[in-house]
């Protein structure tokens, strides 16, 4: 009896993790707000930025044409407004980009 009081009691202390956000629907337009936890890589033409967990909806990543805003480096953050594609997983193809 003591035991599975014990149990119990160590079970409700453990941390609760809050659900991650659902993935965006492929052909949807979004705007996705993002914690920058690291540099964007850069492409030939563009740019782009993996893993990414974001609000409202997460894609696998974001992918911009030319050159990001210089404000657009680890700890930002990232709003990017554009439509989900399919490409190796949803991928936000960015219209519009903005960091602070």
């Amino acid at each position: 009896m003591r035991r599975s009081i014990l149990f119990v009691f160590a079970f409700l202390l453990l941390p609760v993790r809050p659900a991650s956000a659902a993935e965006c629907r492929i052909g949807e337009r979004v705007t996705l707000t993002v914690l920058m936890l690291a540099n964007l890589a850069k492409t030939e033409g563009g740019w782009f930025y993996e893993g990414v967990s974001a609000r409202p909806c997460t894609v696998s990543k974001i992918l911009g044409k030319g050159r990001p805003p210089a404000s657009c480096k680890d700890d930002a953050v990232l709003t990017a407004t554009g439509t989900v594609e399919e490409l190796l997983g949803p991928t936000l193809s960015v219209e519009s980009v903005s960091c602070k």
